[in-house]
């Protein structure tokens, strides 16, 4: 839906169909939770919830962060996934392998719709902020900038307009007439934008947040206080 109308929002929401390796991890993942029973804590129930997450942003955070599950619970996944993701597809290799490199990708359907959208965004000269709720998805989310060999800025609790801009400026130069932020990848955790992001074209929101009101932060960071609008 679109309007022009002050206090506007441009959002278009998609939905992505695990991979195969993705639905394996999780099913595999809830069914040693079953194992669990009621005798389970709510502080290991919490930590299951949060690895069936991150297993839908990408299955290697799956394979990373069975640390939640017993001794012989992680023994019985592994089983089923012998290769190491981390091994296989190491930074390197990506960075040098684009064939390594789009294998990766594809294993998230997320993920290759983010790499669509980043490379839309660039060739229009557009740039875009990539907002996670979770650390897995903003070290996934970075690990894809980097294959995709694209810079970015981080934005943390610490990030002052003047830091962001001396970020921006460190980063390769941009074309001629190009406003500072043109061409510019922004990746931030919602709960950790401090600073203004008006300037932004494109607003991401890689993960569904379990808190609404480090959403509705973010977002309010978004909107352009003269006109009021914004875009998702």
């Amino acid at each position: 839906a679109a309007s022009a109308g002050p206090g506007s929002v441009l959002e278009c929401l998609t939905l992505c169909q695990p991979a195969e390796l993705q639905k394996k991890i999780y099913q595999q993942c809830l069914q040693c939770t079953d194992e669990i029973g009621t005798s389970s804590t709510s502080s290991s129930q919490s930590n299951v919830t949060c690895m069936l997450r991150s297993v839908c942003a990408h299955p290697e955070l799956g394979l990373s962060s069975i640390g939640s599950l017993s001794a012989d619970q992680r023994d019985k996944l592994l089983r089923e996934f012998p290769v190491s993701l981390e091994n296989e597809f190491s930074p390197k290799l990506m960075l040098d392998c684009a064939q390594t490199r789009d294998k990766w990708i594809a294993m998230s359907p997320k993920i290759s719709v983010l790499s669509t959208l980043i490379e839309h965004c660039l060739a229009e000269g557009e740039c875009m902020v990539v907002f996670t709720e979770s650390d897995s998805s903003f070290h996934v989310v970075a690990k894809a900038l980097a294959v995709l060999k694209r810079d970015f800025v981080t934005i943390s609790e610490l990030t002052t307009h003047h830091s962001l801009l001396h970020d921006i400026l460190s980063l390769p130069q941009n074309e001629t007439g190009q406003s500072a932020y043109s061409k510019h990848i922004f990746l931030c955790k919602m709960a950790s934008v401090r600073v203004p992001l008006f300037f932004v074209d494109k607003v991401v929101f890689f993960d569904a947040p379990v808190d609404k009101v480090h959403e509705r932060q973010a977002m309010v960071s978004c909107v352009n206080p003269t006109t009021g609008k914004k875009k998702v």
